[in-house]
């Protein structure tokens, strides 16, 4: 049974970065083009942010009165809603809403599904190592480079359609997990809802953060790297499509050469820890160096070193997730 759970996991996993990367590669082009300025391009996605951070611990809530398997079938079936939503409309105010419909879905899948893997193969004892399966789960890495090289060949004919590819994903998702995800270790609590609990992790999430100075430090300095990042984030396509007249479909084929540098990256990571000793030490140099990559990028007049600075910082990103998490376990 418990191979039947990791399977699920996994395949579930994969499904998910598939059906979310339809639109990857297109998604701030696809905005531009329905009229938004990039500044509204950015509150859009700051309005999904947002409601994320809102919606993070009540939707959590869900999980844990009426099981794990329900919170990701809701979420999931949520997100197909907003995904079709982006599809049919036009409007700002309609990809606003379609932004908060997305956050809700998506604060209720996340971590759901790996607290089911967790607890389901703890119910059939399971010896283990745990850290296996997640790296195991890597594999839906692959998913993302598919899903926006399909959906950059099908938004180079109308730029709407990814959106669409990705709604009927997170349906399949909801039916997968509805087959797949079996829960005989849940039951459902008859717990009256109250803010109370929320108030009181809440509470108890933020004093810890600023108790312990290590994992202070973590939060604020992924915090700065999040700041810097997010104007890349939000505008490379549009960058690209605009200075060196990348079409949509290359869109698609950088953005798999973004996966793929990250990827690289954390494989690095620890050769570049040994470089530098410590974790800390690395994980500092590794931004020296991408914020170096990002200003070679931008000061590029060709496309061959724009190319190779601009994946070198996507580079310097991959390093900084495996050292960081090294630094907050020690």
């Amino acid at each position: 049974m418990t191979k039947k759970i990791i399977f699920a996991f996994v395949a579930a996993s994969w499904l998910m970065n598939l059906s979310l990367s339809f639109f990857f590669a297109t998604y701030t082009v696809f905005l531009h083009a329905k009229g938004l300025s990039l500044m509204e391009i950015n509150l859009t996605n700051l309005v999904f942010m947002a409601s994320c951070f809102l919606l993070e611990i009540p939707t959590g809530a869900i999980a844990d009165l009426w099981g794990r398997k329900r919170s990701i079938i809701t979420g999931a079936i949520i997100m197909a809603g907003g995904f079709f939503l982006y599809y049919l409309t036009a409007s700002f105010w309609w990809f606003v809403l379609a932004e908060i419909i997305g956050a809700f879905g998506s604060t209720c899948i996340s971590g759901a599904m790996e607290a089911w893997a967790v607890d389901s193969l703890k119910h059939y004892n399971y010896d283990g190592d745990l850290e296996k399966i997640f790296q195991r789960r890597e594999i839906s890495q692959s998913a993302i480079i598919i899903g926006c090289l399909v959906g950059s060949m099908v938004g180079s004919q109308d730029l709407a359609l990814p959106w669409l590819m990705s709604a009927g994903g997170f349906l399949l998702l909801a039916l997968f997990v509805a087959i797949y995800f079996p829960e005989r270790y849940f039951s459902r609590q008859n717990i009256k809802l109250s803010f109370r609990p929320i108030k009181k992790v809440a509470q108890e999430s933020i004093a810890f953060g600023w108790k312990n100075r290590p994992v202070f430090l973590v939060i604020g300095f992924s915090a700065l790297m999040f700041l810097a990042f997010q104007p890349l984030n939000m505008y490379w396509n549009i960058y690209s499509r605009e200075r060196y007249d990348f079409s949509v479909v290359a869109l698609g084929f950088l953005f798999s050469g973004i996966s793929l540098a990250i990827y690289l990256g954390s494989l690095a990571a620890n050769w570049w820890k040994r470089l530098f000793a410590t974790e800390m030490k690395a994980l500092i140099f590794s931004q020296i160096f991408t914020g170096l990559a990002i200003i070679l990028a931008g000061l590029s007049g060709a496309v061959a070193p724009y190319l190779i600075f601009f994946l070198g910082q996507e580079f310097g990103r991959g390093l900084a997730r495996p050292l960081e998490r090294a630094y907050l376990n020690r």
